[in-house]
């Protein structure tokens, strides 16, 4: 937020890009669960995104944290972005020690976050293995996504 308490949408476009991308709220502030969803949180990945808010506690049985999540639809991407100083020693050691991540399974972004976005439908974010982008105490992963009509 800025002073006056209205929310700041940062842009990820360049000119390069579709003008799709000006009308979109292009960050949302958002918490991760990491882990794999069937198997209740343990494993790598993505157990679970939701969009964040101010009386959630980042405590609990599940390594949960905060990001910055962007849509770019032109590279059919979304782009997590950590503090690297918000993330625990053991979650920079179990998801981020190596140079890939590992996405063990897909995993749907709520229609809460897609829907700031302006997207009508789900957002699947695919399995897989992803880099992992280190630059300025940030943190950066690129994943792939699919789009589902939601009913």
């Amino acid at each position: 937020m800025n002073l006056s308490g209205a929310p700041v949408f940062t842009p990820f476009f360049n000119t390069n890009q579709s003008v799709l991308a000006l009308s979109l709220p292009l960050r949302v502030r958002s918490e991760v669960v990491f882990g794999t969803p069937s198997k209740n949180c343990s494993g790598n990945g993505i157990c679970m995104l939701s969009q964040h808010r101010l009386d959630s506690p980042l405590s609990g049985p599940c390594p949960k944290t905060q990001c910055w999540v962007r849509i770019n639809p032109v590279r059919q991407a979304v782009y997590l972005e950590f503090d690297s100083h918000a993330l625990t020693e053991e979650m920079m050691q179990k998801y981020f020690a190596t140079p890939h991540f590992l996405m063990e399974e897909a995993v749907r972004i709520p229609l809460s976050i897609s829907k700031k976005w302006g997207i009508r439908g789900r957002i699947i974010l695919q399995c897989g293995h992803y880099p992992i982008l280190k630059q300025d105490g940030k943190i950066t992963l690129i994943l792939q996504y699919s789009a589902a009509n939601s009913h």
